[in-house]
């Protein structure tokens, strides 16, 4: 017999375990194989229909995806070996080399490679187009072709071959410590803690619940670094903790000691179990907290993005006119919304400066006179001379970042002379909507003041905003898309700003700024998103159940001749299913309690400082998303107790 024929004897044999594996990793290039069609339409990328930037919150599933892919095909390559030790040891007592046993694991993972990248590809073929429709749907896409390439299988079959590569080039290398004592008595050895300790439990319990008090006093937009740190130690001590939960329910039991003897069996077999299945209860809290989070986070992005748009966007549409860019002849705007069956019902135009400095000392500051931006009517500034009001449009910061702000002196640097105004105080209000950075921070100044500088000539370029609103905003995207078109075409036949003086990007200064606009980018994102988090969020379920199942199939020989001699002392059939629906409730549920409480702390952190009907909207969020993953755990639940308990009882017919 050819090595080839036991390998396929073995995959005969071991059908079950097989199967399962199989399909999984099917379903993993089939899921690279369906979002590559989004990743590759160039058309789709390229689209007037899709706001800029929306699809690149695709790269957040497809790291998540591969990280996960890279984790479960890594457990299930350990986890088959492991289960195929005392298989293993018997081929060596009969004569085999360590050679012939890599030679036979080489052979089937190449079969199980091959099926999953054909099954995969087809898969991913058939779903893939109605995955495509389904997200240009939502994201009100129309008129896109579905296109299939070869950097569509090339994409899926590469992260999948690579990653697959890789775990089996590790389990061969595993092989060379192989031993036919050690194989034959693998399925003997129960895993241990290298460290069992209460205090270590609590200890870890302790550095979670003060790292998230921490991170919600810390941590803001600008504390990246803190947010990876903390999460780091949460992960660290989190795995601590659930690696020693078992030692730990053991103690609090042992404190009780009628609860203890009673639940004798039930307490030594979870503790037994829980230290086999450690890592997949890790990873399955900090899955469930991902998904959760994004998925929530998501839904309530979708359900604000029309209050959003319309609370950041005071008017409409918005642009500044700078020296002789983004001009266009008088009423243009007023015909082109005539065209599409809208009419201009408020139009303001201010007067400002673009203070970009010298060479020597650049600077970028937008700066207005107090007259001009009470024309709004939302102010009533007024600013002594000699000083200037510093106006931020970020007014949702909260009172201890404003009381915290700097006050500095204003000095605008000339060839000739330096001119410096005092800081008369700082205003955090909303005034107009702008998507320049640049154009929220304005220094509002005398008018005397004001036109001293403006009489210097020079270190800055004159403007005006041009600020609109409409009778209906929902209906100004065409509007939007001409008017940008038509200044992008006058942009091109003026003379470009010179760009050592400038601190922002051309395009950007000039960049057309539209609720509208602000409104399809934060729904298609949040669409997007919620789409590809909630099927990420669904195919990691399946995989971390598969994996479950899978361990409690590897038990299964163990667990029947364990409940075979309960059996013979006196332990009824309806015990033994209540005794593993026990033990199983602790084993799928616990990792997921875990990764709901998670998802909601770090909730909580992001949104400390969001409005009290913000908080309101993603707090339900998540409890939607963690209802609807609690209700398809325990449908799980019971299907995986009725599949095991009849496996377990079905060898104990003949004790009856």
């Amino acid at each position: 017999m050819r090595f080839k024929d036991i390998a396929i004897k073995n995959f005969k044999g071991n059908i079950k375990k097989y199967l399962v594996y199989y399909l999984c990793n099917s379903f993993i290039v089939a899921t690279f194989f369906m979002y590559s069609v989004l990743i590759f339409n160039e058309n789709l990328w390229t689209s007037s229909q899709v706001e800029k930037g929306v699809l690149q919150v695709l790269v957040i599933p497809n790291v998540a995806l591969a990280l996960f892919s890279l984790f479960f095909i890594s457990y299930a390559h350990s986890s088959f070996i492991r289960w195929r030790k005392k298989e293993f040891g018997v081929y060596m007592t009969l004569g085999m080399t360590v050679g012939d046993v890599r030679k036979i694991i080489i052979y089937e993972n190449i079969i199980v490679a091959i099926g999953s990248i054909l099954l995969g590809c087809i898969t991913g073929l058939v779903f893939s187009r109605l995955f495509f429709i389904i997200i240009t749907s939502l994201l009100g896409v129309k008129s896109i072709s579905y296109i299939i390439s070869f950097k569509n299988f090339a994409f899926s079959i590469g992260i999948f071959s690579a990653i697959y590569l890789a775990n089996l080039i590790t389990t061969i290398i595993s092989t060379y410590k192989f031993e036919v004592i050690n194989l034959l008595k693998a399925e003997r050895k129960i895993q241990k803690n290298r460290f069992n300790s209460v205090i270590l439990s609590i200890m870890s319990l302790v550095v979670i619940i003060g790292s998230f008090i921490f991170l919600y006093r810390k941590f803001n937009e600008g504390n990246g670094d803190i947010l990876l740190l903390i999460t780091i130690i949460i992960s660290i001590a989190l795995y601590i903790f659930i690696s020693q939960l078992g030692g730990f329910l053991i103690d609090y039991f042992k404190r009780r000691k009628g609860i203890y003897y009673k639940e004798l069996l039930f307490i030594t077999s979870l503790n037994s179990k829980f230290r086999q299945i450690k890592k997949i209860v890790f990873m399955l809290s900090l899955l469930v907290a991902v998904v959760i989070f994004y998925t929530g986070t998501m839904l309530s992005f979708y359900v604000t993005s029309e209050k959003a748009a319309v609370d950041e966007n005071i008017y409409h549409l918005s642009y500044a006119e700078i020296r002789d860019k983004n001009i266009i002849v008088p009423d243009r705007l007023k015909t082109i919304a005539e065209k599409n069956d809208e009419k201009i019902i408020n139009h303001e135009a201010l007067e400002f400066l673009y203070y970009y400095g010298t060479i020597e000392r650049p600077n970028d500051e937008i700066i207005m006179t107090d007259k001009e931006i009470n024309k709004l009517g939302k102010t009533n500034l007024n600013v002594t001379k000699g000083k200037y009001i510093f106006l931020n449009q970020f007014e949702k910061m909260n009172e201890s970042e404003k009381k915290n702000f700097k006050n500095f002196n204003l000095r605008l640097s000339f060839y000739n002379e330096i001119y410096e105004l005092y800081n008369q105080e700082n205003v955090f209000k909303a005034v107009f909507n702008s998507n320049n950075y640049s154009y929220n921070h304005i220094m509002v100044l005398n008018e005397e003041d004001y036109n001293i500088i403006k009489a210097q000539k020079q270190c800055y370029e004159i403007g005006r905003f041009q600020l609109y609103n409409f009778n209906n905003w929902k209906d100004t995207k065409a509007i939007v898309d001409e008017l940008t078109e038509e200044l992008s075409i006058a942009n091109k036949n003026t003379k470009p700003f010179n760009a050592k003086y400038l601190n922002e990007s051309e395009d950007r200064l000039l960049k057309v700024a539209s609720r509208i606009e602000h409104y399809t980018y934060n729904k298609q994102g949040s669409i997007l998103l919620l789409v590809t988090c909630s099927y990420l969020g669904i195919f990691f379920f399946l995989a971390i159940a598969i994996v479950l199942f899978l361990k409690l199939l590897a038990d299964v020989d163990i667990d029947k001749r364990k409940f075979k001699s309960l059996y013979r002392i006196g332990i009824t059939e309806e015990e033994i299913r209540r005794l593993i629906g026990s033990e199983l409730k602790p084993l799928l549920f616990i990792g997921t309690i875990l990764g709901i409480v998670l998802a909601f702390a770090y909730t909580t952190v992001f949104n400390k400082d969001a409005s009290v009907d913000l908080k309101k909207y993603f707090i339900y969020s998540n409890i939607i998303v963690s209802a609807t993953f609690l209700l398809i755990q325990f449908c799980y639940y019971f299907l995986c107790k009725k599949i095991y308990c009849d496996e377990i009882l079905e060898g104990l017919e003949k004790y009856f």
